[in-house]
C-alpha cells in the first residue's frame, strides 16, 4: 500500500470528476475506494487497481459502510447535470443533501481525519447578498451541504475542506441522454452534423452568456491542492479565462474543422448570466492555477467524444 498506507474514499467515482480524481490518487500511490451509485461497469472510468464499489450513497447505512477504514473522504457524489436537467429537475437536485449529511456522519464516527466536499461557483452569490437571489434548487442543496460541512468541523472537530468548483468539463464527461454540459452538447452536436451534412449547429440563448470553463484534469490538481492546504472557508475552484457561449461554439467549430455556422435557440435554457463583478481571483493560497487554455481543452473533448461515438457505432 503506497502513500504511508493512506486510505482515501471518492464518493462519485463513476463520474467525470470522481474517475479522474480517482485516477490521479491511484498514481500517487494512494489506496483508493472508489463508490459510485451506478453499476461499476457503467462509470465513466473505471480502474482495477481501486476496490470499486456500486452503494447508493443516499443511504446513511451506504455511507457508513464506505467510510469504514478511510483516512480521507472526498465527496462528489451529486445527482446533477447542465443546465436543462437543473431547470427541470429542482427536487431531484435537492435530495443530493442526503448524501452529504450521511456522508458527514459516517466520517465522524469512522474517524475520518480530513473530508472534502464539492460544492459549486453558484453559491457565492450568498456571501454577499441575501440566500433570497439562489436560483435553482441544487443551488439551495450546496448552500446547506456547505453549512453543514463547516459546522461538523467546528462541533465535532473533523477536518473539512470545501471547493467551489466552476462549469467543469473534459474527456469522459456524457454527451448526451439529459445530463450533459455545454462542451460536451456542442461537441455532439458539431460531430454529428458534420455526419450527417449539415452546416449548422445549434446555441442555446443568444450566444453572449459569459462563462468560464475548467478542464477535468486542472481540477483534479486544485482539489488536491485544496486539500493540501490549511484553507477551512469555501474556496472558488474556477478559470479566469472568461468567454461567451459563442467563444465556446467558435472553439468547438475549431475542432471541427470548420464549415459550420451558429443557429440561436432563444427559447433554449441559456442559465444564469455571468456579472463583471461576480468574478474572482484564484486564491493564492492555493498554490494552483489552471494548466489547460480553453482551445486546447475542447480539442481534446472533441477527439475524445468524436472516437467514443465511433467505438459505439454512433457515427
Amino acid at each position: 500500500m503506497g502513500n504511508s498506507g493512506k486510505r482515501i474514499l471518492v464518493a462519485g467515482a463513476g463520474g467525470l470528476i470522481g474517475g479522474h480524481l480517482v485516477k490521479s490518487l491511484l498514481a500517487g500511490g494512494y489506496s483508493v475506494r472508489a463508490v459510485g451509485r451506478r453499476s461499476p461497469n457503467e462509470w465513466r472510468q473505471r480502474f482495477p487497481e481501486a476496490e470499486n464499489l456500486q452503494l447508493d450513497l443516499s443511504l446513511k447505512e451506504n455511507c457508513y459502510r464506505a467510510a469504514h477504514g478511510m483516512d480521507e473522504v472526498y465527496n462528489l457524489a451529486a445527482d446533477i447535470g447542465g443546465v436543462a436537467f437543473i431547470e427541470k429537475n429542482k427536487a431531484l437536485c435537492m435530495l443530493s443533501v442526503l448524501v452529504n449529511t450521511h456522508l458527514l456522519m459516517a466520517a465522524r464516527d469512522a474517524g475520518v481525519k480530513k473530508y472534502f466536499y464539492s460544492s459549486s461557483f453558484a453559491v457565492a452569490a450568498a456571501d454577499t447578498k441575501p440566500a433570497s437571489v439562489l436560483g435553482d434548487g441544487h443551488i439551495w442543496e450546496k448552500l446547506f451541504s456547505e453549512k453543514m460541512t463547516q459546522y461538523f468541523r467546528e462541533d465535532f472537530g473533523l477536518e473539512t475542506r470545501i471547493g467551489r468548483l466552476q462549469n467543469i468539463y473534459g474527456t469522459h464527461d456524457v454527451y448526451e441522454g439529459g445530463k450533459e454540459r455545454a462542451p460536451a452538447a456542442l461537441c455532439r452536436k458539431a460531430i454529428l452534423a458534420k455526419k450527417e451534412g449539415r452546416d449548422a449547429i445549434e446555441i442555446w440563448g443568444n450566444g453572449t452568456q459569459r462563462r468560464s470553463f475548467l478542464y477535468v484534469e486542472d481540477v483534479v490538481r486544485g482539489i488536491r491542492a485544496l486539500m493540501a492546504s490549511d484553507i477551512r472557508e469555501p474556496v472558488r475552484i474556477g478559470s479566469n479565462e472568461f468567454v461567451s457561449v459563442n467563444d465556446l461554439a467558435d472553439c468547438v467549430i475549431e475542432a471541427a474543422g470548420g464549415g459550420l455556422r451558429k443557429e440561436y435557440n432563444l427559447k433554449g435554457p441559456s442559465g444564469t448570466e455571468r456579472k463583471a463583478d461576480e468574478i474572482q481571483e484564484i486564491d493564492p493560497r492555493l498554490a494552483w492555477r489552471p494548466e489547460v487554455p480553453l482551445r486546447e481543452g475542447i480539442a481534446r473533448l472533441y477527439r475524445w467524444i468524436e472516437a467514443d461515438m465511433k467505438a459505439k457505432g454512433a457515427i
